[in-house]
């Protein structure tokens, strides 16, 4: 709760909606006679909606102001609808759109929203209540109320949230709120907006904390509490999604469904043998085989019957991830080798992509003979992140792109154009880079982020970004707090965000900027510029999994 500063952060649609200037005027002694209207049945979005508003309200006037349902509105002279209309305002909102309209005694906030799974839909434990089950949802739910409340708390107010819980607040208190009246709308230019959380999971707590002393481990009900803190925080930053392509790796249940039924869907390995040569969940297809895209399609139906909650527009094809054993348990039955078109001195490890492109294309074929408007998703990732040399993309598949870790800029531009040059139009955008932070500061942040500008520039529809390890103050704050808000919007400059994330901190503005620039530079011009060197741009030296050792071992 810091004295920061009062601009606008966000570029938004204003739209006057009376002439001269008149302005909704709040005062710190009129907030009792101020209240937060609800409808009368209002669900969790709109309960959370409401508190938050209320403690933001309360931390710049030191005022609680009241939260009452719409039929006990005329005890009060002023009002901020939540969840409400005005007459005047009569179009349809767009999935997760937020807006919130100012008049002279009124303010409306609202959007658009959904919830498709419920609280009851979830496995105990893994929230804290109802309430923030489903506002906090960032998977299905759809709070767009909950973010025109940021939205007006951060244009209207000053307010930043430069990282989760009360410290990460900062704004400016004050005696009296001048609001003119206007009317704004955000409309998210991303349908999808992600950073995984995984690893705050109590289930994860559990299992790195084995490697830690146990005064370092937190309860359960502290593990809740952290990984709430977090999620209300990627709320605050407007993260979510407005549709749910379906990206998971597609067959890690296969082996024992069909292993004795369906064996030759499975790839036949370098021992001759459809047969798992490692971990179960890791086994690999074989893409050219005719039976595997019925039965992935047939998978899809009985999923949606079983899930309806879960209401993707996509199947995924992506594969089982790699289990360390090289070429050796990718297909190499002749109908597979076939559609390769590898350049000599390629093994599979090296480049599959073609006999994959032919699978997602035939699951595309098999789906659309149920669904009109199905897509099928699949990974450019690995021995698949090269783009194809024979096959054609169908209108219809979505490619997420995991580019390598610190690979070269200008190279990977020209996968992305080698994709598009194959027929992709749009893409998602998956790396995984910030899986790779040791507590130490890494100098990312601006490479990071101008990667997330080069997949925008690549018609990028949605974000994945993996994962979200925590390390805040002086290490990665500033990488999450730029990824975060690039996503609220995608044309904003890293300069802006930066400039953003610094005047927070006051008279030590200067300071702490020099303290960023100090490790972007050793990261850009010594360490990266050293790992580009020893190889050929793609196959990074040290940020890939199992490899970080290389980095830390060259600390001086």
């Amino acid at each position: 709760m810091k004295n920061t500063f009062d601009y606008i952060l966000v570029p938004l649609i204003a739209v006057c909606i009376s002439c001269g200037n008149p302005s909704f005027v709040i005062n710190k002694s009129e907030i009792p006679s101020t209240a937060i209207i609800l409808p009368d049945s209002a669900n969790s979005i709109l309960l959370f909606s409401a508190e938050e508003l209320k403690k933001h309200i309360k931390l710049i006037f030191d005022e609680d102001i009241d939260i009452v349902p719409i039929k006990n509105k005329d005890q009060y002279k002023k009002y901020i609808f939540l969840g409400i209309r005005p007459k005047q305002f009569s179009r349809e909102l767009k999935p997760e759109e937020a807006v919130y309209v100012i008049g002279k005694t009124s303010i409306y906030i609202f959007g658009n929203d959904e919830i498709n799974r419920t609280y009851s839909d979830e496995s105990p434990g893994d929230f804290i209540n109802k309430i923030t089950s489903e506002a906090l949802d960032l998977e299905y739910n759809r709070p767009g109320t909950l973010f025109a409340v940021y939205t007006f708390l951060e244009n209207e107010a000053g307010f930043t949230w430069i990282k989760p819980g009360d410290d990460g607040i900062f704004f400016t208190k004050t005696s009296s709120l001048e609001l003119p009246v206007k009317e704004v709308s955000w409309n998210p230019q991303l349908i999808q907006r992600n950073i995984r959380a995984g690893t705050f999971t109590y289930r994860s707590q559990l299992m790195y904390g084995q490697y830690a002393p146990k005064e370092f481990n937190l309860s359960e009900e502290e593990s809740l509490n952290k990984l709430q803190d977090l999620l209300i925080w990627m709320r605050r930053m407007r993260l979510g999604r407005n549709e749910n392509y379906r990206f998971s790796h597609a067959f890690n249940s296969y082996w024992e469904k069909y292993k004795d039924t369906k064996p030759d869907i499975f790839a036949f390995t370098v021992k001759g043998n459809r047969k798992a040569m490692g971990r179960i969940e890791r086994v690999k297809m074989c893409p050219s085989n005719p039976d595997l895209p019925k039965i992935i399609v047939e998978e899809w139906k009985d999923n949606l019957q079983k899930f309806p909650h879960q209401k993707s527009k996509s199947i995924s094809g992506c594969e089982n991830d790699s289990d360390g054993l090289g070429s050796d348990d990718w297909c190499h039955c002749d109908a597979c080798n076939a559609l390769d078109a590898r350049e000599p001195g390629e093994d599979l490890y090296d480049y599959v992509t073609d006999r994959y492109v032919y699978l997602w294309n035939a699951i595309l074929k098999e789906a659309r003979k149920y669904q009109d408007d199905i897509m099928v998703t699949g990974y450019a990732y690995e021995n698949m992140l090269q783009p194809p040399r024979k096959e054609k993309l169908e209108d219809g598949l979505l490619i997420e792109f995991i580019p390598r870790m610190g690979g070269d800029y200008d190279i990977t531009e020209k996968l992305y154009e080698g994709w598009e040059n194959a027929g992709m139009k749009k893409m998602m955008f998956r790396p995984n880079d910030m899986n790779w932070e040791i507590g130490i500061p890494m100098g990312q942040e601006e490479r990071i982020f101008n990667n997330f500008k080069l997949a925008i520039r690549h018609n990028a529809i949605g974000t994945d970004f993996d994962s979200m390890l925590g390390f805040w103050e002086g290490i990665s704050d500033l990488t999450y707090y730029t990824l975060a808000k690039g996503q609220v919007d995608p044309q904003v400059s890293f300069e802006k965000l930066e400039d953003e994330f610094l005047t927070v901190f006051g008279e030590a503005r200067e300071n702490i900027s020099q303290y960023y620039r100090h490790w972007r530079n050793i990261f850009n011009n010594k360490i990266l510029k050293e790992e580009l060197r020893l190889n050929d741009g793609i196959n990074t030296y040290f940020l890939e999994w199992a490899r970080l050792y290389r980095l830390t071992g060259r600390i001086d």
